[in-house]
C-alpha cells in the first residue's frame, strides 16, 4: 500500500480480531489495519477508511476469552493489580484468585497478547502497563450488572462508627464483608468526605438484625449501601485500615468511578496517589 505522503510502502496488519486497544494503536500510529470481523483503519495517499465490525461477525480465537473481566476471570486482573510491580507466576494466581489452571493460563495468555504483561523470565512475568489494564477494565465494568444493591438509612453521621456497626452485624452472622467506594477511598488516601458507607456482603443480614443495629431499608438514597456481589472473588483481595477490611485499590477505584457525590474525583485522587495498586 502506498504512504499518504509517498514516501513509499506502508505495512498492513490483518489479524483475526482488531481488540479496541490495538486498533486505537494504529489509529495512533497512522498504521493499516483489518480484521476478520470487517473492522479496518486504511490511510493512504488521499484515502482514509475507517470502519467498525460487522455488527454480527464476532471472531475470536476459539480459547481465547470473551471478557476477561468478568466473574472468576476478574479475579486474576484484581490480584495482578494488587501489586503493580511484582513479578508473578502462574501458580501464585492459581491460589490467590482461586481459579483453575487452565483459566489461569488463558487469562495470562490473553492479558499478554494484549500488551498487558510481559514475560520477565522462563516462568515469570509481571504488568507491563498497569493503569491500562485497569483503563480497560473500567471501560467494560458495569457495576448494577454485577451486584444487588440494597440502600438502608442509619442514625448517626460518623462514617466509621457506620461501618464498624456493618462489620460486627456481619461477623455476628459469619457473612464476609469488605468495605469499597467513598469509606474505603477515604480510608487508603482521603480527598473526599465519606457520605455514603457501601460494603460488599456475602448475603444480606437478617431484615430483624439490619433493623436491631438501626438499618432501615430505603428505596432511594440512603446513608448505608449494601453490594451483594455475583462473584465473591472481591472478598479475596482485601486490606484492613482501622480494623476494617477495604477490598483491593483497583475494586474501590473501579467502584467509585461511575457514581455521583464526587465519587469521580476521589477516583481520580486515588489513581494518582503513589500508593496505589501497591502493597
Amino acid at each position: 500500500m502506498e504512504s499518504s505522503t509517498g514516501g513509499g510502502d506502508l505495512a498492513l496488519l490483518v489479524t483475526p480480531r482488531l481488540s479496541p486497544r490495538i486498533l486505537e494503536f494504529c489509529r495512533h500510529h497512522q498504521l493499516c489495519a483489518v480484521d476478520l470481523n470487517g473492522c479496518a483503519y486504511l490511510r493512504a495517499g488521499g484515502l482514509l477508511i475507517d470502519r467498525r465490525a460487522h455488527p454480527d461477525r464476532d471472531f475470536r480465537f476459539e480459547l481465547e476469552p470473551r471478557n476477561v473481566f468478568v466473574g472468576k476471570s476478574a479475579r486474576i486482573a484484581r490480584t495482578l493489580l494488587t501489586d503493580r510491580e511484582r513479578a508473578w507466576v502462574q501458580s501464585e494466581l492459581v491460589n490467590r484468585a482461586k481459579a483453575s489452571a487452565g483459566l489461569v493460563s488463558r487469562i495470562v495468555k490473553h492479558l499478554t497478547h494484549q500488551g498487558f504483561l510481559e514475560k520477565t523470565g522462563s516462568r515469570e512475568f509481571r504488568l507491563r502497563e498497569p493503569l491500562a489494564l485497569l483503563d480497560a477494565w473500567a471501560a467494560s465494568d458495569d457495576l448494577a450488572r454485577r451486584v444487588t444493591t440494597a440502600r438502608f438509612s442509619a442514625f448517626g453521621d460518623n462514617p466509621l462508627e457506620l461501618a464498624g456497626k456493618l462489620k460486627t452485624l456481619a461477623t455476628g452472622h459469619s457473612l464476609s464483608i469488605a468495605f469499597t467506594q467513598w469509606i474505603a477511598g477515604w480510608l487508603r488516601h482521603p480527598y473526599t468526605e465519606p457520605v455514603v458507607v457501601s460494603a460488599y456482603v456475602a448475603n444480606l443480614p437478617p431484615d430483624d438484625a439490619l433493623e436491631a443495629a438501626g438499618f432501615r431499608p430505603v428505596s432511594d438514597a440512603g446513608k448505608v449501601w449494601l453490594h451483594v456481589p455475583d462473584d465473591e472473588g472481591v472478598f479475596l483481595e482485601t486490606r484492613t485500615v482501622k480494623d476494617l477490611p477495604l477490598v483491593s485499590d483497583a475494586q474501590i477505584y473501579l467502584d467509585l468511578l461511575k457514581t455521583g457525590l464526587r465519587g469521580p474525583d476521589q477516583a481520580a485522587a486515588l489513581r494518582n496517589w503513589e500508593g496505589f495498586c501497591r502493597p
